[in-house]
């Protein structure tokens, strides 16, 4: 994730779910009180709150998108009595770094085991590590497949791109030395450096080591190093080497494409035209909102090992209630909006639809128009 294109991807992927409206929502029976919904989001701090815990409710989403990096974000819960006497709840989030180990008993997560560095002096360190109960882990886990609590980067196909992009740039950056400045090259002439003296020699060596120096450095663009020496320029005659940009270009476009966000390249390259990027923008947003619902079910859903933290703390305070609200998030727009759009003007013209004040005011409740 340290390079460029591949964090650009993940920004393009996690921004749209952080900049929405999250927030607990009356359930589909409505048989969640209102009070108890506004309850949830006062924990929280969603639905215009700022909520108690310590990171805040936004901290809290960007650290659960984080599994799309690393393939896992766990959160430990630490539930604390409030000044009104009842349960609040602060998420502290555990770098998947980490995490060394997942213990399972009875196909169930148990415990998790972190292991964090102890400095024991200016070199040498120690590791120190704490057990978390997996009732109290909340685990956001992407591509999870059976007990593999591990899960899946969305940029797991990227690696093998991104590293053949980090030796490309290595070697870019050889070739312009090669090809582009060139290395400094000292000869000496055998004829004049007979006539030095050891010292003379000694001294003239160090002289031609500075000089070398500073035109490498681009501190001397005038050379006086005395008859025993002949300079000259090894590579950069040329003016230019391999271009290896269009291979440095392809495997940036692999990267993009193992985060479903290929359309950020379109129209600045030749991997394809801005005309089609409403499709890919179309598979991207689907994607989205497909991260958005796992964020939801795994922290507001059934309770078990690792998930269903909210739930946990809604039974908590509240043991008697069946139901749960749902943790949604609006104003995250996907391929629908657009799609109706373009539909409007057909159901118009064909009699299937005609306009009046009920319809418009309808859309614009729906789509957040004002």
């Amino acid at each position: 994730h340290r390079d460029p294109v591949v964090y650009a991807t993940y920004l393009a992927l996690a921004l749209p779910i952080l900049s929405a409206d999250w927030g607990f929502v009356r359930d589909p029976k409505g048989e969640v009180p209102d009070d108890v919904i506004e309850w949830m989001n006062r924990r929280f701090g969603f639905g215009g709150y700022d909520g108690m815990m310590m990171g805040g409710g936004q901290q809290f989403l960007w650290n659960a998108c984080k599994m799309m990096l690393y393939g896992f974000s766990p959160f430990e819960a630490i539930f604390w009595v409030a000044d009104d006497e009842k349960y609040a709840i602060d998420l502290e989030w555990r770098h998947p770094r980490t995490i060394w180990k997942f213990f399972v008993e009875n196909e169930r997560l148990k415990q998790v085991e972190q292991r964090a560095v102890q400095p024991t002096g200016r070199i040498t360190k120690t590791y120190k590590t704490y057990l978390m109960e997996a009732e109290r882990m909340q685990i956001f886990v992407h591509d999870q497949e059976g007990h593999n609590w591990w899960g899946k980067s969305i940029f797991r196909p990227a690696y093998r791109a991104y590293q053949m992009k980090r030796d490309f740039w290595l070697d870019q950056a050889v070739l312009v030395d090669r090809f582009g400045s060139g290395i400094p090259l000292a000869k000496y002439k055998a004829d004049e450096w007979e006539k030095l003296t050891k010292s003379e020699q000694t001294s003239l060596l160090d002289r031609v080591d500075d000089v070398m120096a500073d035109l490498r450095a681009g501190e001397r663009a005038w050379l006086n190093a005395g008859p025993a020496v002949e300079f000259d320029v090894f590579g950069g005659k040329s003016g230019e080497g391999p271009d290896i940009i269009k291979a440095i270009d392809r495997c940036d476009f692999e990267m993009q494409v193992a985060g479903l966000a290929q359309d950020l390249g379109l129209g600045r390259t030749d991997r394809g035209a801005r005309a089609i990027g409403e499709h890919f923008s179309d598979l991207r947003g689907t994607s989205i909102l497909a991260m958005a619902d796992i964020i939801s079910e795994r922290f507001a859903g059934a309770v078990g090992p690792g998930c269903g933290i909210a739930t946990r703390l809604l039974k908590y305070e509240f043991p008697g209630l069946k139901a749960r609200p749902r943790f949604v998030a609006e104003g995250i727009k996907d391929k629908a909006f657009r799609k109706i759009l373009k539909d409007l003007p057909g159901l118009v013209m064909a009699g299937l639809l005609s306009p009046d004040d009920d319809i418009e005011d309808a859309l614009r409740a729906a789509f957040d128009f004002g």
